[in-house]
């Protein structure tokens, strides 16, 4: 038995973890993020290109697929499903673990398997795009059945609980915690205010969701950009760290920044692979940033890089 870190230094975040996390925060539903629109001829299916989340794994049709149907002498009752079987392994080139893939019955439709994929690393889910019936002329009775995700009411069902912890609190007439119920309140109100209009910021534009999680966040803060600093390309010298010993610390200049602020460090990497490599590895020895009036001092709590990095500090209100 061994405990692994998620979304620790030097610790890689893994694909079962996040999208165990994903699928826990949409309320484990699968569906429709935006686009997969889908027309149909009588002897094929097109796929159109959109994103799609299954159980907390993204998927993108790049630009369209088209799938053809054979008509049939017989009957048959279909579903074209996205099957994703876990059991298979991916490439860095190609997709192996998801397929488009007709299921096909005499008597009915199909059932479909659907394995709790965010914890077994073997199974089996399948979401559904459509249904249709296959007979000698080909496809009739198609029907788009592929659900939509609804951000909307994952936000409702967040503000119902926060709204219910409220009422606990007053019912039960608990001393001092009016302060907590106003900060509550805040916070309700700027999630409407903030994190809605910008989710369908998100789902009115594809290319948010094929970059990934932190930059799609970026992108998000970006809509508010009276509301945000940026000081770009800061060079930190690996010459310039104080300290004999760690920690280490590194003053840096920056004009308009306020001891009030709080601020966020990122990496710029280089277009060099090797060399974006080894800064990811560098970068992660800087454990702190702190700010100062016109400053930010930036804190080694063991090792200090030994390269220069170029980097990003965000100050968000």
């Amino acid at each position: 038995m061994a405990l692994r870190g998620q979304v620790f230094t030097k610790q890689i975040f893994s694909s079962d973890c996040f999208a165990l996390f994903i699928d826990t925060f949409l309320g484990k539903t699968c569906g429709i993020i935006n686009g997969c629109t889908l027309s149909n001829t009588t002897d094929s299916i097109t796929i159109n290109q959109g994103y799609f989340c299954i159980k907390g794994r993204f998927l993108n049709e790049t630009s369209s697929t088209v799938i053809p149907i054979e008509a049939s002498e017989t009957d048959l009752y279909c579903k074209l499903i996205c099957e994703v079987d876990l059991s298979k392994t991916n490439t860095v080139s190609q997709l192996n673990q998801a397929y488009y893939k007709v299921l096909q019955d005499e008597s009915d439709y199909p059932e479909l398997q659907q394995d709790n994929i965010t914890i077994d690393t073997t199974g089996i889910y399948q979401f559904e795009f459509a249904q249709f019936k296959v007979t000698s002329s080909g496809i009739t009775n198609f029907m788009s059945t592929g659900e939509m995700l609804d951000f909307t009411s994952i936000y409702a069902e967040m503000r119902q609980d926060v709204d219910n912890a409220i009422a606990i609190i007053e019912e039960e007439g608990i001393e001092d915690v009016q302060d907590l119920i106003d900060r509550l309140e805040a916070m309700l109100q700027q999630l409407e205010h903030d994190m809605i209009p910008a989710a369908l910021v998100v789902l009115n534009n594809p290319n948010y969701i094929a970059r990934n999680a932190e930059d799609a966040f970026t992108e998000i803060y970006n809509t508010k950009a009276k509301q945000k600093l940026v000081w770009d390309n800061i060079t930190i010298d690996d010459d310039n760290w104080v300290g004999a010993s760690a920690p280490y610390t590194q003053t840096i200049t920056l004009t308009g920044m306020q001891s009030t602020y709080t601020p966020v460090l990122d990496v710029i990497y280089s277009s060099t692979l090797s060399t974006a490599i080894s800064e990811k590895e560098e970068f992660s020895k800087i454990s702190k940033i702190e700010s100062g009036s016109g400053t930010v001092t930036l804190t080694c709590f063991e090792d200090k890089p030994s390269i220069a990095l170029t980097g990003r500090v965000e100050v968000i209100f």
